[in-house]
């Protein structure tokens, strides 16, 4: 991918409030384990680390987490909160990040995302704002930081600073879109394709 080596590091980004779910949307039941570890697990698998090194974002109960501190901010702020602390990038080149609202995502939809040239600074799929994989540079955390800084909500966007960095958007391969259907609300949970696998705990 690139002359030096690259180190990933994966997260999932769960500071998420769950207004529209009604109840904590990281701790719904999703074939026999929380929604969150499972997305974890998936990150894991894709990365080939254990999931203990995969980053929690936000406050989960039971779980090691990291704050985010960028907290009403959503997901850049998130993002901003990895890419802005030594200690949890640590040696990290490049980051996979993953929303905990993805029940369906599977671990090789995650590798063909990391899979983009070195001449490429961020990915994802096409019309999606997330999962994003991109290069920590610092170029990427100067822009990400302005953004965040600005006093213009409008600003403050993912996508536009996905199209600072000349970010790439992949094609969605055959049965991919389903892998990214969004559970953020119980209507969304009840409608998942396969859904009688989903029950809330």
């Amino acid at each position: 991918m690139s002359e030096f080596e690259t180190r990933w590091l994966g997260a999932v980004l769960a500071g998420g409030r769950s207004t529209r779910m009604g109840r904590d949307k990281r701790f719904l039941w999703c074939d026999g384990e929380a929604l969150i570890d499972r997305v974890a697990r998936v990150v894991a698998s894709a990365l080939d680390v254990p999931t203990s090194r995969v980053v929690l974002l936000g406050d989960v109960p039971g779980r090691r987490c990291i704050p985010d501190q960028n907290p009403g901010l959503g997901p850049l702020g998130g993002i901003g909160s990895i890419v802005n602390s030594v200690e949890i990038l640590g040696r990290a080149t490049h980051c996979l990040v993953v929303p905990v609202d993805l029940p369906l995502i599977e671990a090789g939809m995650l590798r063909r995302l990391m899979e983009f040239p070195a001449e490429v600074k961020a990915a994802r799929f096409e019309g999606q704002e997330l999962p994003l994989a991109f290069l920590a540079s610092d170029q990427a955390r100067a822009l990400l930081d302005g953004r965040i800084a600005s006093a213009e909500p409008s600003f403050r966007s993912i996508s536009l600073w996905f199209r600072d960095l000349q970010g790439v958007e992949l094609p969605l391969g055959a049965g991919e879109r389903a892998q990214l259907l969004n559970a953020n609300t119980p209507q969304d949970w009840r409608t998942v394709p396969g859904g009688k696998r989903f029950h809330e705990s």
